[in-house]
């Protein structure tokens, strides 16, 4: 009995360190190189000493000479088996699996730095077959071809790529044609799709071309027929001429607010909206006019405040001055009122405030609470008087 335990433990030491007593032992598969594309067969052995069970390993190693993405196409024919892929050079460590069930063939995808690399097999004795292969050239494709991009409004434009992730955030690349029209950044997401965020600046048309190394180009075209003009009442600002535009007929569609002369100078005439058109052959562009009467503005700010403040009848304005701002909207001059007032707070002693209120896109009136007027340009002086009610 003594004996038949201690062989037993011994039995079990020897397969623990990798060696088999029985007599159908399994010696570790040697080392091989596989060459990338090239199909391959084999079978994992096993070994069975009492209860316990003993696999062999297969061991294939390859190189690649450049950054690329593979396919790996597996099939367990009879039990379940496991492969392993790891890097076994320098640099960064790779390393990925996956278990295919029996009977079943399956296809990994993945990205490959340029290294070498160790393919192992192992699982429960079963023939298999393995490729792996580089993938065809990667693809990138824009949802629509051409836009329309409203002034004022960033647009997002979607694409595809067919490679995975990891490549494609190493190797795609994007140029922009004229960056005059529209700035663009893009976006890559993990499940093969992106944007582009194209964010208008004059009017015009611009080129987006993606790619990716080893791949195709895509191109987009967006054209920016519209954009927002911010005029004050009597003043004059110059509409920019459309991008790549030699000739342009000059109209406006409500001459009570806006006027426009044949060089494209447009004149704020009334507070509210209005329209000026610029026509290029059969092309027109429109630029959206927005007229602030001061006078007109301070008086719905004096509105506003008195509205929201506690004890509006102690209420007070100190000063009133109109001007300009161009940090409102990136490189545009927006007319703007500043108001400096004093309120009760809840114990009965005055507060300072003070706000910069403007005309948004569609002539609403909009305020912010700031600290100073250090940015407001050609300031000039308002009563508080005309802008009481």
């Amino acid at each position: 009995m003594k004996r038949k335990i201690m062989a037993i433990v011994l039995s079990l030491a020897l397969i623990v360190s990798g060696v088999s007593v029985n007599t159908g032992k399994v010696n570790a598969a040697e080392t091989k190189v596989y060459s990338m594309g090239t199909a391959v067969s084999g079978t994992i052995t096993k070994t069975v000493l009492y209860t316990l069970v003993s696999y062999s390993t297969d061991t294939y190693t390859f190189n690649t000479n450049k950054d690329m993405d593979v396919s790996i196409v597996f099939t367990a024919n009879q039990d379940s088996l496991r492969w392993t892929l790891s890097s076994s050079g320098s640099g960064n460590y790779l390393y990925e699996y996956n278990t295919v069930a029996a009977g079943m063939k399956n296809t990994y995808k993945m990205f490959l730095p340029a290294g070498s690399y160790t393919f192992k097999v192992t699982g429960g004795g079963s023939a298999y077959s393995f490729i792996i292969n580089k993938s065809n050239a990667c693809q990138v494709k824009f949802a629509k071809a051409s836009g329309s991009i409203s002034g004022g409004v960033k647009k997002n434009v979607a694409f595809t790529y067919n490679c995975t992730y990891d490549y494609a955030k190493k190797y795609f690349s994007m140029k922009n044609s004229n960056t005059k029209v529209a700035d663009c950044v893009y976006s890559l997401n993990t499940d093969g799709t992106g944007t582009i965020t194209l964010d208008p600046k004059k009017i015009g048309k611009t080129k987006i071309s993606i790619s990716l190394a080893g791949g195709n180009t895509a191109m987009y075209t967006g054209t920016v027929k519209s954009m927002y003009l911010f005029v004050a009442k009597g003043k004059t600002v110059k509409a920019p001429k459309p991008s790549g535009v030699k000739k342009v007929k000059w109209s406006s569609k409500k001459k009570k607010v806006a006027t426009v002369n044949k060089k494209g100078k447009v004149k704020g005439k009334k507070d509210g909206r209005g329209k000026v058109i610029a026509k290029a052959g059969k092309t027109k562009y429109t630029y959206h006019i927005v007229v602030t009467d001061f006078i007109k503005l301070g008086k719905k700010v004096y509105k506003e405040i008195e509205e929201n403040v506690r004890n509006p009848e102690k209420f007070k304005i100190y000063n009133v001055y109109s001007g300009f701002d161009k940090n409102i909207i990136k490189g545009v001059s927006i007319p703007v009122i500043f108001v400096d007032f004093g309120y009760p707070n809840s114990n009965g002693a005055m507060e300072r405030g003070k706000w910069i209120a403007f005309y948004d896109d569609v002539h609403e009136l909009k305020y912010f609470s700031v600290s100073s007027y250090s940015d407001l340009m050609k300031r000039k002086t308002i009563k508080p008087s005309k802008i009481k009610r």
